[in-house]
């Protein structure tokens, strides 16, 4: 998980509260979700009750925004290691028992990520082994065709259903219609032209008929930031909890912290300046380019990879620099 965590957290807290949010999250840029009489495939005997697990300790705001989460798009902003993947969890739970026809999809950013959120959802509720599959790109397409016309319950990255969304002609027909819930983890990704907001785009585009879960430590720094995700992801609704908020402090152990700061010794020093050396024209152009920001001496990897992402952002917005194939292939030096 992320856990860099910005530096004035009043700030992102009073974004999150400001009126002018809502206004941001008013701004119609994706058509809206019709209402309808009936839901399809919807269990009323099921869907009388919710289920939530009684073999681990309650915590009242997991229960309070899971019973949120059930019935709104939700965005739930909660430190890590406060249980967000639980929450996940029941909220996926009880959509597979409501809609015993339907699909649901957990999203996270890394391979590594989806391994693990499989893996802890699992712990946590009773899904059904022979339901429950995980995708990843090593997999065939063919295969990944088969399980998604098969099984019910899908833990990938977005980039494997953003690929399979895709009508290439060769049989794969993604299952729209059937889904129920995008589970959206890292939620803070979903900006420009990310995957996340394609996959939501398209599933809107054939079937606005789902509940949305996305789940972040780290939302936005900026009001704008956490207003994007909010209209990328179709959120109605925010769950945010900080470390002392009165339901959640008791769970938070206390941290101390402390900088150490180790010099570089000339084992570092030379290969990092033979690196800077190879690297130089590349910084230079990015830097003449105005999409990098700092002294070429200072820039490290995440500054490459900020800089890079905000261009992309640009990119999508239209603002295509009329050097974009230059600066496409510095950063990629660069990184």
């Amino acid at each position: 998980m992320n856990n860099d965590w910005p530096a004035d957290d009043a700030e992102i807290d009073l974004a999150l509260n400001d009126e002018a949010l809502g206004k941001l999250l008013d701004t119609p840029t994706k058509s809206e979700p019709k209402v309808i009489s009936e839901c399809v495939g919807f269990d009323e005997s099921a869907g009388n009750s919710w289920l939530y697990p009684s073999n681990l300790p309650l915590r009242s705001y997991q229960h309070s925004i899971v019973q949120a989460a059930l019935y709104r798009n939700t965005l739930v902003v909660l430190p890590t290691g406060l249980g967000k993947t639980f929450i996940a969890a029941v909220v996926m739970y009880n959509l597979h028992r409501w809609y015993p026809e339907s699909k649901l999809i957990f999203m996270a950013p890394t391979r590594p990520l989806v391994a693990q959120q499989i893996a802890a959802c699992q712990k946590i509720m009773p899904f059904c082994p022979e339901d429950t599959v995980e995708l990843t790109g090593r997999l065939p397409r063919a295969k990944r065709a088969e399980l998604w016309a098969t099984k019910r319950v899908f833990f990938a990255t977005p980039q494997v259903v953003q690929s399979d969304m895709l009508d290439t002609g060769d049989g794969l027909q993604f299952p729209y219609m059937s889904i129920k819930l995008l589970v959206v983890d890292e939620a803070h990704r979903a900006k420009g032209r990310y995957a996340y907001t394609q996959v939501t785009d398209s599933l809107m585009a054939r079937n606005p008929y789902f509940r949305m879960l996305a789940l972040s430590a780290t939302p936005g720094r900026t009001m704008e930031d956490v207003a994007a995700v909010c209209r990328n992801l179709c959120i109605s609704h925010l769950e945010v909890r900080w470390d002392d908020s009165i339901d959640v402090r008791q769970y938070v152990h206390k941290r101390s912290m402390r900088t150490i700061v180790v010099p570089l010794n000339d084992r570092i020093k030379e290969p990092r300046a033979q690196l800077l050396q190879i690297i130089d024209p590349y910084l230079r152009q990015l830097i003449t380019a105005n999409v990098l920001k700092g002294a070429r001496g200072n820039i490290s990897r995440n500054n490459l990879l900020f800089d890079q992402s905000r261009y992309q952002e640009h990119v999508a917005r239209g603002e295509r620099h009329p050097e974009h194939s230059l600066i496409v292939s510095n950063f990629a030096m660069c990184i």
